[in-house]
């Protein structure tokens, strides 16, 4: 769920053999994009497999990361709009699961993962987290903006 991301050129190097084309070893070490670190977290992910925004902290990837794209919100009637009301601002979090220790309460407005990634972002300032829209289970929605970002030549 949560991985980084590395640059075509060093996937290439990595999957052709660990070597560079000068000859040198190729490290793991994450350049996607220049200096810039990404993650994926879903939002599904709380559920079956247990995975929340705490998992990012206590693994130390938090530490390693510039940005955290965050999936899924969903396309409806052309705009974007809460994938998952639940698991981005609804779950309430106990001390235990939340990254600062603090747990949620039952008249806060927002909870879920949204609180736990602005509670991440706290600790980690440089942190930026970026949301993406779609995905397979989507609906149809989702080819509306994949349409517009082809007719204006984006992909």
């Amino acid at each position: 769920m949560l991985g980084l991301h590395l640059s075509r050129a060093r996937l290439r190097a990595l999957i052709a053999g660990s070597a560079s084309a000068e000859g040198t070893a190729v490290s793991a070490t994450p350049t996607a994009a220049g200096d810039k670190a990404v993650g994926y977290f879903t939002n599904w992910g709380v559920y079956d497999r247990d995975y929340h925004v705490k998992n990012i902290e206590t693994s130390g990837s938090a530490g390693k990361l510039t940005h955290i794209n965050y999936a899924f919100g969903n396309v409806t009637g052309g705009k974007c709009v809460i994938g998952d009301s639940y698991a981005d601002y609804e779950k309430a979090y106990t001390a235990d699961q939340s990254v600062d220790g603090v747990a949620d309460t039952w008249d806060q407005p927002l909870r879920g993962s949204f609180n736990q990634l602005r509670k991440l972002k706290a600790l980690h300032p440089g942190l930026k987290v970026i949301r993406s829209f779609g995905g397979r289970s989507s609906g149809p929605g989702r080819h509306v903006l994949l349409g517009a970002e082809r007719r204006h030549g984006r992909r």
